[in-house]
């Protein structure tokens, strides 16, 4: 459903529906968006702070962590890059060296229209498996989702970079303490 969301989102961004129908119709599809992204941050941290909950995930070091829970990620983000990158050679577009490589190191250029998303929850991703064994765990997650969305707002990047991500730390939260809520 969130999936269907988004889609919906991407679409009435470029429909034109703003100017045939207003601009009610058009900013809520277009909040559905923001909306489902935000409630994928929060079943992100909300997951893997349940699957962490369980002693033979925890004990794990953060290299064993890292190849189990980022790795696949990123391996699919890479397979991404390489099939967009492959349409755009197939239709004689230019390719920008230097993009692809801030894309595929996370530096915050995409080459995949939209791929912001992978960039984002990989980094989210990085940020748990650090503070996982932190006894501050949620200080530590809080200030460094702050610093990242303080970051990205002086940067300029347009708001869908960071206005979500505070939701991951709401998941995290919610695991930890559901039963005393």
């Amino acid at each position: 459903i969130l999936s269907i969301m988004i889609l919906a989102h991407h679409i009435f961004q470029i429909s034109g529906i703003e100017e045939r129908y207003g601009h009610i119709i058009y900013y809520m599809f277009i909040s559905l968006g923001y909306i489902s992204v935000s409630v994928f941050y929060f079943i992100s941290g909300y997951g893997l702070t349940c699957k962490d909950k369980k002693k033979e995930h925890y004990d794990i070091c953060f290299f064993r962590w890292f190849i189990r829970n980022i790795l696949p990620i990123y391996c699919i983000y890479i397979v991404l890059n390489i099939c967009y990158a492959s349409v755009w050679i197939f239709l004689d577009k230019t390719i920008v060296s230097d993009i692809i490589l801030k894309s595929l190191f996370l530096g915050g250029k995409c080459f995949i229209k939209n791929g912001w998303f992978f960039q984002v929850i990989i980094l989210l991703y990085v940020l748990y498996g650090i503070s996982r064994r932190m006894k501050n765990k949620l200080v530590f997650l809080l200030i460094s989702v702050g610093v990242y969305f303080g970051i990205n707002y002086y940067l300029g990047r347009g708001y869908w970079w960071y206005v979500g991500i505070f939701a991951f730390v709401v998941g995290v939260l919610y695991s930890q303490y559901r039963t005393s809520i």
